[in-house]
This record gives structure tokens, C-alpha cells and sequence, in this order.
């Protein structure tokens, strides 16, 4: 069985459609071995402060050697179930493919997932397979992209000064879509990553 991450499926999507990503890095990617670069590491050490971040207020916080100001106003409404794992088993091309994710929070039938970015663009969001996988994944009826705009001053500290969300429903095909893309990253592996196939 082919054992597949949604991020490994929005990595192919994003190589796809980028004239600036070579064969080479995306391969690099799925195989897992680049470090991750000082954005990816500061997005992980932010999502661990939301994971586990009570009622509070948020002012400065320190967190895996990333300092974070927060420089907003807004209350930020987090999940009471956080950091949920799911595996969904799709059949295509007479083969099995487990995808595999994690949510950053679920509530009733709405999941969520938190971004650190440093610019706002609502086409990476809307483009993307994470939530269409997330809301097949869980039978999940709407799936919400909490999006935090940061920059880094002198002195390196990120600078947290915007929020914005974005919703997105289940509709008609859903699966569909999910299970093409699945069926392009097996193919893609076949022919790139036959690692992947005899793991």
C-alpha cells in the first residue's frame, strides 16, 4: 500500500503549476530530505503556541527559539480538540493509497488549520487540496483556514499583526477531486518514487 501525506499532494499540485519549482527540489521534498527552511520551522513553533494556548491573552511568547509579538486586536475562538490525526484508505488504479493528516482543530462537523504567513493570498488558500482532503477525510461539512500575517523586525522577532479566515464548504464531487489527485500522486510515485511503492 502507498502511503501518501496531503502535504505530499499539495507539493505535486504545487509543482504542477509552478514554472519556478524543478523536479529535482520537489523530489528532494517528498523524499524528506530538505531541512526545513526558517519559515517552515517558525510556522511549526507557532502552531505548537496555538495547540496549546488556554483563554488567555496573547502579548509575547517565546516558543522552539522563535520570539512572537502579538500586535493585534481580536479574540481567536481555537478548538477544544486539537492536533487530530485521520487515514482514509482510496482505491485507485487497482491499487490501495492511504492519505494521511493532521487538523490543527475540529469542532461538531467543522475542521480548522492555522497559517503563518507573510502575506495574505487568498488563491494559495483557495487553490489548495488540504482543505478539500481534510473535509472528505472527516465527513466534515465546512473547513476553516485561520491565517496570521507576520513580519520579522531587526532583531528578529515576528511581528504577528493580522488575521484573517477563510471558510470552505463540502460540495457535490468532493470525493472526486480528492481521489484524482490521489490517483496523479500514485501514478507520479510509480514513476518517480518506486521507493515509495515497495516500502
Amino acid at each position: 500500500m502507498l502511503r501518501v501525506s496531503v502535504t505530499d499532494l499539495d507539493q505535486l499540485r504545487w509543482y504542477r503549476n509552478s514554472e519556478d519549482m524543478e523536479l529535482g527540489t520537489l523530489l528532494r521534498r517528498l523524499r524528506r530530505e530538505e531541512p526545513p527552511s526558517e519559515a517552515m520551522a517558525a510556522g511549526k513553533a507557532f502552531h505548537s503556541i496555538l495547540e496549546h494556548a488556554g483563554e488567555c491573552e496573547l502579548s509575547s511568547v517565546e516558543q522552539d527559539g522563535f520570539v512572537f509579538q502579538f500586535d493585534m486586536d481580536g479574540e481567536i475562538d481555537l478548538s477544544p480538540i486539537r492536533e487530530l490525526k485521520a487515514e482514509r484508505v482510496y482505491t485507485v488504479g487497482g491499487m490501495d493509497v492511504e492519505l494521511v493528516g493532521v487538523v490543527d482543530g475540529i469542532t461538531g462537523t467543522m475542521v480548522e488549520d492555522h497559517k503563518l504567513t507573510a502575506r495574505f493570498n487568498v488563491e494559495t488558500y483557495t487553490d489548495s487540496l488540504q482543505w478539500r482532503c481534510y473535509l472528505d477525510m472527516f465527513d466534515a461539512a465546512s473547513f476553516r483556514y485561520n491565517i496570521f500575517e507576520a513580519r520579522q523586525d531587526r532583531d528578529g522577532i515576528y511581528v504577528v499583526y493580522g488575521y484573517h479566515f477563510m471558510t470552505f464548504y463540502r460540495y457535490p464531487g468532493l470525493r472526486d477531486d480528492v481521489e484524482r489527485a490521489v490517483a496523479d500522486f500514485a501514478q507520479f510515485a510509480a514513476e518517480y518514487l518506486p521507493e515509495r511503492l515497495a516500502a
